[in-house]
């Protein structure tokens, strides 16, 4: 049996994310994808239709838990490499969304001029949550002392911290207490959860 055949359940991964204003898609604006990967620290995409894309235009790149807002760099004129403003901070794949804004959005402040959050979904993952035995210990060297009711299995997500939560089929909520790296394999995590009823 393969660790991809334990993996029976369906986890949402929820973070809190800013609460924006703005941002909206502009009505009959650029919606194209990307033709290429783009990497961490990308200063262009290639995009497979640049028609409404202009200098200075922002573009909400990539699907789910990949979006991130990027500005179209000054003398771009044709082409469907696009140059950005300022280098992207995510990973995307081919066939990711590109879609025009109105602005790139602002973050919502409260009275005391704090920003305001609410959840957001990270990623939905395939995944496995179990009770933890109560004979298991978690060793130092597998993470530290961090011991949840329950234990999750999973593949790396990019943003998942201990500031997440994880939802599974059965609606029960698990805050992450830990995420090592399995025996430091770098294969998959081994999450340290704790069940809030």
């Amino acid at each position: 049996m393969s660790f991809d055949d334990l993996l029976i359940h369906t986890l949402v991964i929820y973070h809190l994310a800013p609460a924006m204003s703005g941002g909206a898609e502009t009505v009959g604006g650029a919606n194209t994808t990307l033709t290429a990967d783009t990497a961490i620290g990308a200063t262009s995409v290639v995009v497979a239709l640049a028609t409404g894309i202009a200098a200075g235009n922002f573009l909400r790149v990539g699907d789910a838990a990949e979006r991130e807002v990027a500005q179209v760099g000054p003398g771009y004129t044709t082409g469907l490499t696009i140059p950005l403003v300022a280098p992207l901070s995510l990973p995307h794949d081919s066939g990711d969304q590109v879609r025009e804004l109105n602005d790139a959005g602002s973050i919502v402040l409260d009275e005391y001029g704090q920003a305001t959050s609410a959840p957001a979904v990270l990623a939905t993952v395939a995944g496995l949550v179990q009770a933890r035995s109560a004979r298991e210990v978690a060793l130092v060297g597998q993470g530290g002392a961090a011991i949840g009711s329950h234990v999750g299995y999973l593949y790396a997500v990019t943003g998942l911290d201990t500031g997440c939560w994880i939802v599974p089929d059965d609606g029960v909520r698990y805050d992450l207490l830990s995420v090592p790296d399995a025996a430091g394999q770098g294969h998959h995590l081994e999450l340290a959860l704790q069940a809030v009823t």
